[in-house]
């Protein structure tokens, strides 16, 4: 009797850990790091983080982490990078201007990304395809 409690007992703490970690995995995904130094390109990043994570969005796009590194330059503006784990999704430069045209700018480059991403998926699902050989699609 006392094994089969202590089964019991290991199975509860196993599902108990098990549904942590699927909670700590959803709690790590879609994910936006800041990398911007000026406070033009960190409004670009607020309006790209906020459209990203639209919640009423039909075309709502998981992601593990997206990073958006800044390298500023004194006479042509900031060249934004917008990478994730594969690679770089987007490069632009911005130009000083007002903060509500960065937050707009950045609303545009989520809607690509959010594309770009869409794509990856979409190729992804046709190359796990089980009928088709890996030499048909190269």
């Amino acid at each position: 009797m006392k094994s089969r409690s202590r089964h019991l007992a290991l199975c509860c703490v196993f599902l108990f850990a098990l549904g942590e970690a699927q909670a700590t995995q959803d709690a790590f995904s879609n994910v936006i790091v800041d990398y911007t130094q000026t406070p033009y390109a960190h409004h670009f990043c607020l309006g790209f983080s906020n459209a990203m994570n639209n919640v009423d969005d039909e075309a709502n796009v998981r992601f593990s982490t997206l990073t958006v590194n800044e390298k500023p330059h004194i006479r042509s503006g900031s060249s934004i990078k917008i990478e994730d784990e594969l690679g770089i999704l987007m490069q632009i430069t911005l130009h000083a201007g007002s903060n509500t045209q960065a937050e707009r700018m950045g609303a545009e480059a989520a809607a690509w990304v959010k594309q770009k991403l869409t794509e990856r998926m979409l190729d992804n699902a046709l190359m796990q395809d089980p009928d088709l050989g890996k030499n048909e699609l190269k």
